[in-house]
């Protein structure tokens, strides 16, 4: 229980009561940003990681591209960054398509 007047967000509830609190047709919020680190890493080790990473409640997906399906906001926030330290980042609630370019070429539907 929770004291009086507090608020608990929508992705909140979701890993707090699970996601079967989303009505139907009612997606979760994405956040989608370019990790530096990797960038760097590829670059000096000749590596071909994914650096693009699509965050949710419950998961991150990493890939090289990705498609959104829906409208989506570019956020810059560099007072308050994401718990992994992104200070830019694009917010949608649409369904994207991220797509791995690695010798596996995967294609991941986040919903």
């Amino acid at each position: 229980m929770r004291p009086q007047g507090w608020y608990i967000s929508r992705a909140w509830r979701a890993v707090l009561d699970g996601p079967e609190h989303l009505t139907e047709g009612e997606s979760m919020k994405k956040y989608i940003h370019i990790n530096q680190h990797i960038i760097r890493r590829n670059k000096s080790n000749g590596y071909n990681e994914p650096v693009i990473t699509v965050k949710t409640y419950k998961s991150n997906t990493y890939g090289h591209s990705v498609q959104i399906h829906g409208p989506s906001t570019v956020v810059y926030s560099p007072d308050k960054p994401l718990s992994c330290g992104a200070r830019v980042w694009i917010e949608t609630d649409a369904e994207v398509t991220v797509t791995d370019t690695s010798p596996a070429g995967s294609v991941k539907e986040v919903a």
